[in-house]
């Protein structure tokens, strides 16, 4: 009986079961055959092969050089010094906080300083007025009337309702949430264009915003955190929560426009919260977005609460003070002792009406600190005011 050769592709009788031919065991199969033959054929001069192994040896030593870079360049993502360094060497934002908002060092009259906190944005979304009964809308001409009204508001209520106004300066929490963002599918659907134009559009109206209360006031230091609408991932995730966000990247870019202009400092943290003094008085900031409930009786107050008390205790045990807490998310104006939730550029929308949520319209916070009495005039900014 018969078998056929053990050797793939050869097609030789053997005397036994997983047995090679003698051709084979000599080593003559079809594939060295061929390669004799191809060898045959190749008229390169000894000085060809010679250049042609250099050549490949250089391309081996690239590809081992780019696999490092690559290696180098995804440890650099992880930090922001190395973000700044591939977007285009940024400046890393001011460390500490700015002396000024410690207060002066001998008492002198003054009304303050003011606080006006911008936050929820959502430019670029699209809200359709006849969705909602046409209790609001938005767009992006929309959103730009909204802001410029926001910031023209706050100059007028700060230096034109308060008698004899001193203000040694103003503070401008970026509070997140500046962009729609692409985390919901409905939104990728809706949004007025891509995030990245919007961003541009954003920064603009921004820049003008913050100038023109920098020649009010003088001084202006902005802390600005990230929030959840912003992310560049479908789900939240808390490594690299900063990095991996559209909005850390305008804080930075904002801070790269205003960095020859000594009237400005910023703080941008690659965390979650951001810290700063007013006098004695400190402020937590934050976006909110970690806090979750809001469904009951109690509303959106019961988990606020159980947030703001949990993050202090925290803070407390790593020797991080505070009294007030700010944060954005919630879409809904409450000004307490301890805490400021800020409301939106934005207002209602289809998810808020549909829902049956409360209403309110767009509104941003304002208030001033006193050195010695801490909080004193307080306002809602209401940016579809055009006064």
């Amino acid at each position: 009986m018969t078998h056929t050769c053990a050797n793939r592709g050869c097609s030789n009788s053997t005397d036994g079961v997983h047995v090679k031919c003698n051709p084979c065991r000599a080593g003559n199969t079809p594939a060295v055959r061929a390669r004799n033959a191809e060898a045959r054929k190749d008229t390169r001069t000894p000085e060809q092969k010679t250049k042609e192994r250099l050549d490949l040896a250089r391309a081996q030593r690239d590809l081992s050089d780019m696999r490092a870079q690559n290696r180098h360049l995804q440890k650099l993502a992880l930090s922001s010094e190395g973000l700044r360094e591939m977007i285009g060497t940024l400046p890393a934002p001011s460390a500490g906080d700015p002396e000024w908002l410690k207060g002066p060092a001998k008492p002198r009259s003054v009304t303050g300083t003011g606080l006006l906190m911008i936050s929820d944005i959502h430019a670029g979304e699209v809200v359709k007025g006849e969705q909602l009964g046409g209790a609001n809308a938005y767009n992006l001409e929309i959103c730009e009337r909204r802001l410029r009204n926001t910031f023209v508001s706050c100059r007028r209520l700060l230096k034109e309702f308060l008698a004899s106004p001193r203000f040694d300066g103003i503070v401008v929490p970026l509070g997140g949430d500046l962009f729609s963002g692409n985390i919901h599918e409905e939104l990728q659907k809706t949004n007025e264009e891509p995030i990245l134009r919007t961003m541009l559009r954003l920064e603009t109206w921004l820049i003008d915003g913050l100038t023109m209360l920098a020649d009010e006031f003088g001084r202006i230091h902005v802390p600005a955190v990230t929030g959840n609408h912003g992310r560049m991932t479908r789900k939240p995730e808390f490594k690299n929560r900063a990095h991996e966000n559209y909005e850390w990247l305008t804080y930075q870019r904002l801070a790269l426009h205003f960095a020859k202009d000594s009237r400005f400092t910023f703080d941008i943290p690659d965390g979650p919260d951001a810290y700063f003094p007013i006098y004695s008085q400190r402020f937590a900031l934050t976006h909110g977005d970690q806090f979750r409930g809001g469904d009951g009786v109690g509303g959106i107050i019961v988990p606020i609460r159980r947030g703001l008390s949990r993050k202090q205790f925290r803070d407390n045990q790593i020797g991080r003070r505070w009294e007030t807490m700010l944060i954005g998310h919630w879409h809904a104006y409450h000004h307490m002792n301890d805490l400021v939730v800020n409301g939106s550029v934005k207002g209602a929308d289809e998810y808020s009406y549909g829902n049956n949520f409360g209403f309110e319209p767009p509104t941003q916070a304002l208030f001033v600190v006193h050195p010695k009495v801490g909080v004193t005039a307080r306002w809602p900014v209401f940016c579809d005011y055009r006064g």
